[in-house]
């Protein structure tokens, strides 16, 4: 059966006010595959490997193994481990490590159990092998490895000389920071800045993501096709003997500088383009010492490129250094052999137009400076601009314009700071030397090249978005790029570096060192408090994975526990999705940092060669966020998150299974408090596709939803209370739904047979916690939590499986935070593998991590798991759920070893009440409060 999904309705509501995303409904229904759920920034990616993450770490204490459909256990699946992975990933890394997060701990280790890797080499690591976070870094920066992280900058955060606070969250993001000061590697605080100031004591940058280089993949086509690398074998070939994709191959490694002038079948021609380096030769033209500008400086430089290559245009850095500062990368260019009947690609321009000032030359205490804009000849575009010390014109040669067919449009950003790189603004904001003016980095609108040139402007500040789009960048060629030759080098007569290539053919080196990237993408930080295993004990372990690692939001000592344990939801990307995720990394550096990023250049194999062309291990992938212009370098709000939820839950024909750490919205369709503006459609669509399948008689739709027991912290706290107000209004309206629907059918079912609620929680006895405590518990918290032995298992998890066949996860909570796209910046990845599409009953990857999952909750895998919607699984998990509660709300204190709960919810016939109306161990109510001094935008 073709999956249900919809055309129109998600892209045009989501765009629009509160109203009108509440009342789409789901009337326009098609039938199309996947491939067309939803639009994206990114397109869906073939040909992938994804290995999936059930809490950071599963050695030694794997779940149950899962049950195969005769019911005998399936060992060919064992849960991996995620932190283990990530640390090898970093330590293997070559050339460069990115890591986005909401906080990183530098003191914390990824590793625990055992010192898997002796061999790291690194003199002041640590004894046994486990280098912390912050060492593991260092080390990789050491050796000439570019690393990255973006971590989100909480405002009232503070270190300010001895004086240092972790901010409300405990990110201790300002510690950080100082720990990588003066160290290889660059820490960049971002602020989740908005349309206002006040929006970053609001909003986080909530995406957590892990993006190194690494070996090729095996399986790919990269590695099964290592023949080509040799001309003996190319020269062998016909394009009648191979496949599709070796035959695409074949053409990639045969096309040369020659074919540049050539047009493709897209009619795109492109110049040969390479990048100078701070190791290259600079000319420094001027700078604006004691010109009192204000906040930056400014130096301008001038490309001095090897012979036959050719300028863009001039350079403005911020500092007043006699040479470009160590990270510089300058794109310049060279004129690719003619082709008859095509105009060249590169021109000098004809003339200047003179831009600031235009009087007379703005004098500095090294010199004046005149700003002059490039004239193109026609066909032709300018890249950037150049200075002079007068008013007479700069040499005609110097650059060169390019033409149209090699480039695709750009525009101007702000730095960091969100202001220009230079500006003439004096004390009293007053223009020096003229009319206001400011210089700006270009940066290309699409996937082009970044020409490292600069763009004056009049005024201070930037246009409307709508008008950015002015200037133009070199198109990415299907050659890549690499760093030009440097005056160390060989040359040719042409300017190319001389190197040892004796091939018959002229065929671009596929050396065994080529590299590619892989991506760790969901819900795990790396900080404390987030090593967990599917035991997720609570006072056992405190003295010894978890003697430095401890966290309770109740204000707990570690001394006396218990701990809070972590369940979560990872995975590692491998293939062309995790550039993707690269360039999502890209985007919001270039827009909140700038510099520094390493280049991708012809020592990694390309997109296509990175494809595994295996039909059992092979996924589709696509790259969905939230986030918007204020937080990466775009030109709209990216809500595609939202989109691809809503999607997916309307294409579900059999189930819909959901761990998240918040579940509220549709606060249209609530039955009170609608004006609250948790709008996101999710809760609503899940009732109503429920309600669908009620109303057709068809395949049965079951929704299983977990949630933890309550949010991070004491669920007395007000902002808490509103959270549980807004999910209990959510789960009214969805309950409300289903009931009216079975009634309209005649049906004398409870709404709780299609749609359940769930939590999971750990009881631990005395005798099994070795760690040391010298007096009883005096915290009133404490002595509570010590005498009942049972806290709640923290659902952290960001994920979604429909059917067995399709999976989502990443950062993103089902809350409007999350999902509006200006508010949080998240990222998830949506996959599915194309072998087990369509299928009734799919055995893939996404089955069988789905059974893990249930298996770890579970403490068991029963049969009845392989089909969630059918009315035994359906009654099992009823009845595994009230066992598992009376055993944690009870007054006995045992070891749970089955730790899957319902959520303390019955349906009275009419609607949902709470039991019991308290959360065990406090006075908080199930169903929330709201809050007359919270901001709803704050707790929704």
């Amino acid at each position: 059966m073709p999956l249900v999904g919809i055309r129109k309705g998600i892209k045009s509501s989501l765009g629009k006010g509160a109203e009108a995303i509440a009342n789409t409904v789901t009337a326009d229904i098609r039938y199309y595959d996947f491939e067309d759920l939803t639009p994206s920034h990114f397109e869906i990616r073939n040909g992938n490997r994804v290995t999936l993450f059930q809490d950071a770490h599963c050695e030694g204490d794997y779940p149950a193994q899962i049950v195969k459909d005769d019911g005998n256990p399936d060992f060919s699946y064992t849960p991996q481990n995620c932190y283990e992975q990530i640390y090898q990933a970093i330590l293997d890394a070559k050339r460069f490590v990115y890591i986005t997060g909401w906080s990183v701990d530098t003191k914390i280790s990824l590793l625990r159990r055992k010192p898997i890797f002796m061999e790291e080499g690194c003199d002041d690591s640590p004894p046994a092998g486990k280098m912390t976070i912050g060492e593991l870094l260092k080390y990789k920066a050491t050796q000439g490895v570019r690393v990255l992280l973006h971590v989100w900058d909480e405002a009232l955060s503070v270190n300010i000389g001895g004086f240092s606070t972790a901010g409300i969250m405990c990110t201790w993001d300002e510690e950080t920071k100082k720990y990588f000061s003066g160290t290889g590697v660059e820490c960049k605080l971002s602020y989740r800045t908005g349309s206002t100031k006040d929006n970053q004591f609001l909003w986080t940058h909530h995406q957590k993501s892990v993006i190194v280089d690494a070996a090729p993949i095996e399986g790919s086509l990269y590695t099964s096709t290592s023949a080509l690398r040799t001309s003996s074998y190319l020269s062998g070939l016909t394009t009648h003997n191979c496949t599709a994709e070796v035959q695409q191959m074949i053409q990639n490694l045969a096309l040369t500088e020659s074919d540049y002038a050539k047009r493709d079948k897209d009619g795109n021609r492109y110049v040969i383009s390479s990048f100078m380096t701070c190791e290259h030769k600079f000319k420094k033209v001027w700078d604006d010492t004691n010109t009192w500008c204000l906040p930056h400086s400014v130096s301008i430089f001038r490309p001095d490129p090897p012979p036959g290559w050719f300028s863009l245009g001039d350079i403005a850095q911020r500092h007043l250094e006699y040479h470009p500062h160590r990270l510089t990368k300058v794109m310049v260019v060279k004129e690719p052999p003619a082709v008859p009947g095509e105009p060249p690609m590169l021109a000098c321009p004809t003339g200047y137009g003179q831009v600031w000032p235009l009087k007379k030359p703005f004098p500095s205490k090294t010199g004046t400076v005149v700003f002059w804009e490039p004239i193109a000849p026609e066909g032709y575009e300018a890249l950037g601009f150049v200075v002079s010390s007068s008013l007479t014109p700069p040499p005609l040669d110097i650059i060169r314009c390019v033409h149209r067919d090699c480039l695709e449009r750009a525009h101007a950003a702000a730095e960091e700071d969100h202001r220009a790189i230079w500006r003439n603004k004096g004390k009293v904001r007053k223009a020096l030397g003229g009319p206001e003016v400011s210089l700006w980095s270009i940066i290309p609108s699409g996937a082009g090249l970044i020409s490292g040139t600069f763009a004056v402007r009049g005024g201070h500040k930037l246009p409307p978005a709508s008008l950015q789009d002015q200037y133009w960048a070199l198109k990415t060629p299907p050659l890549g790029t690499d760093v030009c030759p440097k005056p160390t080098d060989k040359v040719d007569e042409n300017g190319n570096r001389i190197e040892d290539n004796t091939g018959e053919y002229p065929v671009p080196k596929l050396e065994s060192g080529k590299r590619r990237i892989i991506a760790f993408v969901g819900g795990l930080d790396l900080t404390y408090g987030r090593w967990d295993t599917p035991s997720h004990t609570l006072f056992s372990t405190l003295d010894a994975e978890h003697q430095s690692d401890f966290l309770h939001g109740w204000g707990i000592k570690q001394c006396f526990g218990p701990r809070e344990p972590w369940h979560d939801i990872h995975a590692k990307f491998e293939g062309p999705v995790a550039r993707d995720v690269m360039t999502n990394f890209e985007q919001r550096w270039r827009r909140q940092a700038k510099s520094h990023l390493f280049h991708v250049g012809r020592e990694f194999i390309s997109v296509q060669e990175e494809e595994i062309h295996d039909d059992e291990g092979a996924w589709s992938c696509r790259l969905v966020r939230s986030i918007d212009p204020f937080s990466a370098d775009i030109p709209y709000v990216d809500n595609s998150i939202q989109q691809s939820y809503v999607a997916a839950i309307r294409n579900a024909k059999r189930f819909i299974y959901i761990e998240n750490q918040y579940f509220m919205g549709s606060s249209k369709h609530w039955l009170t408090d609608k004006d609250t503006g948790c709008v996101n459609l999710i809760p609503f669509e899940i009732a109503n596709r429920i309600a669908q399948s009620i109303a057709t008689d068809y395949v049965p739709m079951v929704a299983y939803i977990m949630v933890p027991l309550y949010p991070e912290g004491y669920p007395m706290d007000g902002a808490i209370q509103e959270q549980l107000r807004w999910q209990w209004n959510s789960m009214c309206m969805m309950y409300d739904i289903v009931n009216r629907a079975l009634l309209a059918r005649g049906k004398q079912n409870s709404p709780m047979d299609f749609l359940k609620f769930l939590c999971v929680g750990q009881r631990e006895e005395v005798h099994l916690s070795r760690a040391e405590r010298s007096d009883a518990p005096s915290k009133t918290n404490e002595n509570i939590l010590f005498v009942s032995r049972r806290v709640p298992i923290y659902v952290h998890s960001k994920l979604m499986i429909i059917d067995d066949e399709y999976i989502i996860l990443g950062s993103a909570n089902i809350n409007e935070r999350s999902m509006a796209g200006n508010r949080d910046s998240e990222i998830c990845v949506e996959s599915w593998q194309p072998k087990y599409k369509d299928m009734g009953n799919p055995r893939g990857g996404v089955h069988k991590f789905r059974m893990s999952l249930w298996s770890e909750h579970v403490g068991a895998s029963h049969t009845e798991f392989l089909h969630p919607n059918s009315p035994d699984c359906v009654k099992k998990i009823t009845e595994i759920c009230e066992r598992n509660w009376e055993t944690f709300a009870g007054p006995d204190v045992v070891n749970m070893k089955s730790h899957l709960m319902r959520y303390p919810i019955r349906w009275n016939g009419n609607t949902i009440v709470a039991e019991p109306e308290h959360f065990p161990d406090t006075k908080a109510p199930v169903m929330g409060k709201s809050s007359l001094t919270m901001p709803d935008l704050l707790t929704c």
